[in-house]
């Protein structure tokens, strides 16, 4: 095995690293180091240069390098205030800070205060709602049904059915100032619908917090049926 095949063997190898990384410009770099390796294969290895080869994979080495410049360009200008960073730590560390520009470049920032209402009884429900800082009330009635905390969400479940004709069946009051970070859910859907690694990672983070909402109602639940088993 000469040299040329070496080459060759190795390029192989890289391209098929690059189908495993999940970092789109890891997958430019080496993309881009393969398909060079295959040019010097094809030119050198083969009686005569296999121009075909060559051709197209210099197509693809030009294409992965505009894209791969783009990325870096992003990724060095990419910029956060220390509540959006806040928000990234908390909410979505798995994505990249580009990625998560994109879902900030949804978002609207609000600012509650103590005593104010985030949704009333049978308000339309239009948006997802993240507390980053703060506590709320939930109201079923007159009766206090739960307590509203820092990560927590209002209105996934909506998000995640797509039912935007769903109304609030409870009403949310602020417990102090708060700080809540909303997302029209149209626009949130167009955005996790373009971009797979958006929506999996968002969906994940809807289901834990969804998951821990009911096993504390379930927890309630018998925490109460105890009680009036006891009164009894």
């Amino acid at each position: 095995m000469n040299k040329y095949e070496l080459i060759g063997q190795f390029s192989c190898v890289l391209f098929t690293v690059a189908y495993l990384v999940k970092d789109i410009i890891w997958l430019r770099a080496i993309s881009i180091i393969g398909s060079a390796g295959f040019i010097i294969f094809n030119y050198y290895f083969p009686p005569k240069p296999i121009w075909l080869a060559i051709h197209w994979n210099s197509i693809w080495i030009a294409i992965n390098s505009i894209h791969f410049f783009i990325l870096i360009k992003e990724r060095l200008f990419v910029d956060f205030t220390q509540e959006e960073r806040e928000l990234h730590d908390s909410l979505l560390p798995t994505l990249s800070a580009v990625e998560f520009k994109k879902i900030l470049s949804q978002s609207k920032w609000q600012t509650l205060r103590k005593g104010e209402f985030i949704l009333k009884k049978d308000d339309s429900l239009n948006s997802l709602m993240y507390i980053h800082k703060g506590s709320m009330n939930v109201f079923h009635g007159l009766v206090k049904t739960d307590v509203l905390k820092d990560g927590d969400f209002i209105g996934q479940l909506t998000f995640v059915t797509r039912e935007y004709d769903s109304i609030s069946l409870s009403a949310i009051v602020a417990l102090e100032d708060i700080r809540i970070v909303r997302w029209s859910y149209k626009e949130l859907h167009n955005l996790t619908d373009k971009y797979m690694s958006i929506r999996v990672a968002l969906l994940s983070v809807l289901a834990v917090n969804m998951s821990g909402k009911l096993t504390k109602c379930f927890f309630n639940c018998k925490e109460k049926q105890l009680l009036e088993k006891n009164e009894k």
